[in-house]
């Protein structure tokens, strides 16, 4: 390994994502009236991600492989298509999340799941508030964990609450967010080479005594991927969700009715924020 020196280290573990290869968390709300504030990362339609890929079980594992058929294509460019898989797309939302640990704003690059169908939401969402990036919104889960029928909903941040300049975007998230590349991450990027060995063996790399066994013209043990399980949409674990931060204190005491989780009192305003020039939104619309 090539040596590193003290004035490179910060950029090369920035440019490495730390020890996963990640730059970027999942988002999730695991339970009922769990609340997130966010800024969603799409200023336009075209900006939408949705990748195709086949999930599938061998060796109690969970594998997520990029489907590399097109629509234009033949059924076999792909060989998981071929042998039956059936494809699963998703559309993945970048976002940037805010919280308050020990009285400093932080902020994280997380990654959220939705099916396509959610793509018609968020453009909604879009239409009536412009780009997405410009909007401080919360994100609230309705429905208990484990529930088939949980649905959630994104409301703009109320201004008088959570004033926007409170809550930039640092700039490496910003860069992140530039080279967020879900295929070799979320999704393994592999060749039809290396499906195909992954077929005939439930591994990607065929290991020598398996390459001489298949010279010597034996028999392979085989995985049959349409037998394999498609395991159904679920949310993602990841941590607890971190605490929607406090408001500004310049603001008057609020209540949010219905019992939705924000507690009575002043908010705490981060250190260098002012809420000057705060724009009211009037009557928001609800998004599930």
């Amino acid at each position: 390994m090539a040596q590193i020196s003290f004035d490179q280290i910060d950029a090369y573990e920035r440019n490495r994502g730390g020890s996963t290869g990640r730059t970027f968390s999942f988002f999730a709300l695991k339970n009922h009236g769990d609340k997130a504030l966010v800024r969603i990362l799409y200023d336009d339609v075209s900006e939408f991600m949705f990748y195709s890929y086949h999930q599938v079980d061998a060796q109690n594992r969970t594998f997520r492989i990029n489907c590399l058929r097109t629509d234009a294509d033949n059924i076999s460019s792909c060989p998981l298509c071929a042998s039956g898989s059936k494809t699963k797309t998703s559309f993945f939302i970048p976002m940037v999340q805010y919280s308050m640990e020990n009285g400093e704003l932080h902020q994280q690059l997380v990654v959220w799941e939705r099916s396509s169908q959610y793509r018609n939401t968020l453009a909604s969402f879009l239409n009536d508030y412009g780009p997405l990036s410009d909007v401080l919104v919360t994100i609230t889960r309705n429905g208990v964990a484990g529930s088939k029928d949980t649905r959630y909903s994104i409301l703009p941040a109320n201004p008088k609450m959570y004033a926007n300049d409170a809550y930039p975007i640092d700039s490496t998230i910003l860069e992140n967010r530039r080279n967020l590349n879900i295929i070799g991450t979320l999704i393994m990027d592999k060749t039809a080479n290396d499906i195909n060995t992954f077929m005939q063996t439930g591994n990607f790399t065929m290991s020598t005594t398996q390459m001489t066994t298949q010279t010597d013209n034996q028999t392979l043990p085989t995985f049959n991927v349409s037998q394999a399980t498609v395991i159904p949409t679920t949310s993602i674990p990841m941590e607890q969700p971190p605490a929607i931060p406090p408001a500004p204190s310049e603001v008057h005491q609020y209540q949010t009715p219905n019992n939705n989780g924000f507690t009575t009192g002043t908010p705490v305003v981060p250190t260098s924020v002012t809420t000057s020039n705060v724009s009211t939104i009037n009557r928001p619309r609800r998004y599930y």
